[in-house]
């Protein structure tokens, strides 16, 4: 049995090569490497981006006037992170807040975090008013 520790924020694509770990029980064969390869699963929440993440938001075409308090979501130890924002008005599709160190850690750089880029999409309103019979 292998015990793969995997750094926090390690990108995909990278290779963790364990030397001479393959064929040990094989008589009269070589040990040989065994590589893996990390690949991300898609996350429910946010999208990567390096290490950075993204959360999209929908706001209502009221809440793109007025300005919104929303509780965006955050990385934390406990998977409860929440960062309570006031967004003043006006809010527009494609609109991004970057929150700095609140992303994936650097692997090349201990201790420094990307950013969480929070994009907002605005929706139309779909209520339209009561129909006249």
């Amino acid at each position: 049995m292998i015990l793969i520790d995997i750094t926090p924020g390690c990108l995909p694509g990278t290779r963790l090569r364990f030397q001479s770990e393959s064929n040990q029980l094989v008589p009269g064969r070589v040990p040989a490497d065994l590589i893996f390869i990390t690949t991300d699963m898609e996350h429910p929440v946010f999208k990567r981006k390096g290490s950075n993440i993204e959360y999209t938001v929908k706001v209502t075409e009221k809440e793109a006037e007025r300005g919104v308090e929303l509780e965006a979501p955050c990385l934390e130890e406990d998977g409860k992170g929440f960062r309570k924002l006031h967004i003043e008005s006006p809010i527009f599709s494609g609109m991004v807040k970057t929150l700095p160190d609140q992303g994936l850690p650097k692997v090349e750089r201990k201790g420094v975090r990307g950013k969480l880029n929070i994009r907002f999409e605005v929706v139309a309103n779909s209520f339209k008013g009561w129909s006249k019979k």
